[in-house]
């Protein structure tokens, strides 16, 4: 009978022992935790302010597009416009807002009155294609330039000197 006793004995120092281990293990635990919280939190901090940062340079991106003084519209890879600018506003008398989002072909209207691809769109198209719409056909440096001769801007005729590139990422 007293074996048992020392069995029980020996049984409870090592369940003892045991969750001494396992409190060491799980305050150890807590400690990574509270430092992955703590480094999660500057790169939280870090990625906020680097946000901002981004939102600080696309808003004076599209403020200088905006006030550019040349006539201007971006379109992206799906043929949305982008971009249609102040000067290009005052040559339409279209205002951005009517503009910007819309895609196929929109902004052919105010100059060609139907939707049709523009020198933006056909920048990768061969010179026998550009010389069916455009005269005066040149490519340097990855500029298209052309003369468009029958387009009307508010309904009047008008001859007008386009270039077309595209932008890259990097």
């Amino acid at each position: 009978f007293s074996s048992v006793i020392f069995i029980d004995g020996l049984m409870l120092l090592v369940i003892a022992a045991i969750v001494g281990l396992l409190s060491e293990y799980k305050d150890q635990l807590n400690d990574r935790l509270a430092d992955s919280v703590r480094q999660l939190s500057r790169r939280n901090d870090d990625m906020g302010r680097a946000q901002a940062d981004l939102r600080r340079a696309n808003d004076e991106l599209s403020r200088i597009i905006a006030f550019y003084p040349d006539a201007m519209l971006i379109v992206d890879t799906e043929g949305r416009i982008t971009a249609w600018n102040k000067a290009l506003e005052e040559m339409t008398g279209v205002a951005a807002a009517a503009m910007v989002g819309k895609g196929d072909h929109e902004y052919a209207l105010p100059f060609y009155g139907e939707r049709r691809p523009m020198l933006i769109s056909l920048i990768g198209a061969s010179d026998g294609e550009l010389k069916q719409r455009y005269s005066d056909i040149a490519r340097k440096d990855g500029v298209l330039e052309a003369v468009a001769t029958f387009a009307t801007l508010r309904g009047k005729s008008a001859v007008l000197h386009a270039r077309a590139s595209v932008l890259y990422d990097g």
